[in-house]
């Protein structure tokens, strides 16, 4: 199965949507005004419950919000984040989370584009 194509994973969707229809859980603060721009699509959303909160930054009322949510581990609850790919302008909000979590490790599991279609943008430098 090769990714650019797409092959398998919208047959394993449509196979499976039915898990993916309706919100499971609330998610307020992501449909905010000042925090909707910073969804890449509007039905990925984080949840209320679980969402990383970013420290607030000063005279910033939306600062606190990223789309990201903690993951459990094995026996590790909130071990791992998972979080969309970094649009431009949300570039710098995520490595504010990286660094206020102690991030050890990114792990990409997307390309930039895939199919013609920006998934997320270039978020490390060149050096």
């Amino acid at each position: 199965m090769k990714c650019a194509e797409g092959y398998g994973f919208k047959e394993e969707y449509e196979l499976n949507e039915r898990f993916f229809e309706g919100q499971s859980a609330p998610w307020d603060s992501a449909k905010k005004d000042e925090n909707r721009m910073k969804n890449r699509y509007g039905n990925i959303i984080a949840y209320d419950h679980s969402r990383v909160r970013l420290q607030p930054q000063e005279g910033d009322g939306g600062s606190d919000y990223i789309n990201a949510n903690y993951v459990d581990g094995y026996h590790r609850p909130n071990h791992y984040i998972a979080t969309q790919g970094p649009m431009q302008e949300t570039v710098y909000d995520f490595w504010r989370m990286v660094w206020q979590e102690n991030t050890a490790a990114v792990v990409m599991v997307t390309n930039l584009v895939e199919v013609g279609r920006v998934k997320c943008c270039k978020y490390w430098p060149d050096d």
